[in-house]
């Protein structure tokens, strides 16, 4: 989970076997390379997998 990385000092990022960006969280976000494009897809799917979970307990009336 990438949320993880978020506390790390050194992030190394790996595509195809080769090193492709290395810094902090926040270094590698303000890169906007391939880890940014990670990080932000997975907190995007992990909120919509909450909202959809919980409209689904709304829809069955549970709170």
């Amino acid at each position: 989970m990438l949320l993880l990385s978020m506390h790390l000092l050194l992030i190394l990022v790996f595509r195809k076997g080769e090193i492709v960006e290395r810094g902090s969280h926040e270094e590698l976000l303000n890169e906007g390379g391939y880890y940014k494009d990670l990080f932000y897809a997975q907190s995007f799917e992990d909120t919509t997998k909450r909202e959809i979970n919980a409209m689904n307990k709304c829809a069955y009336g549970v709170v």
